[in-house]
């Protein structure tokens, strides 16, 4: 069948893919494939990597803060304060965090028991080393003791304090702390280990005894 130019009627031969007269594209063009441009994925943007870099740093503080929390909350919190207390011989302090047993003996028991204790302490590192020293302390052990060590406590202070009610005592913990006195004007240093054993009460530590071995 004869084919024609569908723009100026000029007859064309079968294999014609262009019009002769007028330039016409005319026949089966060659199929032309488009071209797809890979799609770019998107990058995150600046304002939600600092969010999360934010999110994370709160984390992470938080956590800290807790574990902070923890320890100083405890008795071994407590265990801090009551030596640093004794450094700088603060027996307030010491007395303010006592055992609830101290409350059932005279009203200033307590006061006495703990400054007895130190000041025998310091009275010793005052004859071995001088009175113008420096105090140092390096914690040994802390735990909580066993149910049977419990229990010989609760004896003891029911022994010795009718009408306390040992039952709130929930715990006990104890202590082992190496304290140094090192001279400021020589090369003397004595050293002494603190004992100091905490019992839990109502749901907070206090102090029960001090005790040193020299």
């Amino acid at each position: 069948m004869a084919k024609f130019c569908g723009n100026c009627g000029m007859r064309l031969e079968d294999n014609d893919r262009v019009c002769g007269n007028c330039g016409m594209p005319c026949g089966d063009m060659p199929e032309v494939k488009p071209v797809v441009k890979p799609v770019k994925a998107n990058k995150p943007k600046k304002g939600i990597v600092a969010a999360v870099i934010c999110v994370v740093i709160a984390v992470v503080l938080l956590i800290t803060g807790i574990c902070v929390a923890s320890v100083n909350s405890g008795y071994k919190g407590l265990l801090k304060k009551t030596v640093k207390a004794y450094i700088n011989y603060d027996i307030d302090k010491i007395v303010k965090n006592a055992s609830e047993s101290y409350d059932y003996s005279y009203s200033s028991y307590a006061d006495y028991y703990f400054q007895t204790k130190i000041d025998d302490s310091l009275e010793a590192f005052d004859y071995y080393v001088g009175y113008n020293y420096k105090l140092t302390y390096e914690i040994e052990d802390c735990y909580i003791a066993s149910d049977r060590y419990l229990n010989e406590v609760k004896s003891t202070l029911a022994a010795k304090y009718g009408t306390f009610d040992t039952d709130i005592i929930k715990k006990v913990a104890i202590a082992e702390v190496t304290v140094t006195a090192s001279s400021k004007s020589g090369s003397l240093k004595d050293t002494q280990t603190m004992q100091i054993t905490f019992t839990k009460e109502k749901g907070s530590w206090k102090v029960l005894y001090i005790d040193f071995s020299m």
